[in-house]
């Protein structure tokens, strides 16, 4: 009958449980790495989103129909692309709903420009800046 060499055992499975620590640790940074690339890629977008919203106050006050339109379409084309969802937001019903509303006013704050409506334009941008608040302050209820 041939001995069981423990020792053996023991240095084999000290082996494998350091490499499954080692693994699952790598994983456990390659995620945290992920959610910060996308965290910084979000500011950036979200700065850019900000940066067309400082223009639609600038050319309002300067009845710039035409920059209003521009930035307008900007924000609403920002709205379709995929930086815009947030993953870790539990009701996704409800951020669509804002998205969807956020596109809406977009629009309408496009039409109104091409209108040359001093006052839809007004009402439009007002509108959008009300949807954008309350949308941030779904998103950062949701997720605290």
């Amino acid at each position: 009958m041939k001995r069981i060499d423990w020792k053996s055992i023991s240095r084999l499975a000290l082996v494998m449980i350091l490499t499954a620590s080692g693994i699952i640790a790598y994983q456990a940074q390659a995620q945290q790495d992920d959610l910060a690339g996308r965290r910084a890629k979000r500011s950036t977008f979200m700065k850019m989103k900000l940066e067309y919203s400082k223009n639609l106050l600038e050319a309002l006050t300067t009845e710039n129909y035409d920059k209003i339109q521009a930035n307008a379409k900007a924000l609403k084309a920002m709205s379709l692309a995929a930086e815009w969802e947030v993953a870790e937001i539990p009701s996704v019903q409800e951020y669509l709903t804002y998205s969807t509303d956020f596109q809406r006013l977009c629009d309408d704050l496009s039409k109104a420009a091409e209108r040359k409506s001093i006052d839809g334009v007004t009402l439009g941008f007002t509108q959008l800046t009300i949807n954008c608040v309350k949308c941030h302050q779904f998103v950062r209820f949701k997720k605290d």
